[in-house]
């Protein structure tokens, strides 16, 4: 049976149109509700509660602080339905030796060309430090705390 409809969030104008144009090409689009929008936005709502919540890379990404987690879990909660989901998918942070080739592919380009899908993040990727990015990292007891304050109890 499978979704009826599936809500896509960006901040990023410029991934909206990427991935609607992925979607259209694979026969997708009328699957999908794509919107631009800050998720940190406290006053972003979707159009309805929604049976399950996804969010990939945010905590990474944009998370640095025990009241941002907390702050993006009680949007999650406002959006979910009774009973639904919060699905956390994101980066795990370890010490890869500099030489690596996958390490490589994500901070350094690799041979002549990086993979297509790279092309937006290629600034980053030129400009990358030769010393690593200060990492913060959230410990999963405090993820599970920051949940709990947001109103979850599963």
């Amino acid at each position: 049976m499978g979704a009826k409809k599936i809500y896509g969030i960006d901040i990023s104008s410029e991934m909206i149109d990427q991935t609607r144009e992925k979607l259209e090409g694979h026969g997708l689009g009328d699957k999908f509700e794509l919107i631009c929008a800050d998720i940190f936005d406290s006053k972003f709502e979707l159009p309805e509660k929604v049976d399950g919540v996804i969010m990939s890379y945010v905590l990474t990404t944009f998370i640095a602080s025990m009241d941002m987690a907390r702050s993006v879990l009680s949007q999650c909660k406002k959006m979910v339905k009774e009973g639904g989901f919060v699905l956390l998918a994101d980066f795990q942070y370890v010490d890869i030796p500099q030489d690596n080739f996958w390490a490589g592919m994500y901070t350094k380009r690799v041979g002549a060309e990086s993979p297509k899908e790279f092309e937006p993040f290629h600034f980053f990727i030129e400009n990358a430090p030769e010393s690593p990015f200060q990492i913060i990292h959230i410990p999963c007891h405090l993820m599970f705390r920051a949940g709990h304050e947001a109103g979850f109890n599963q």
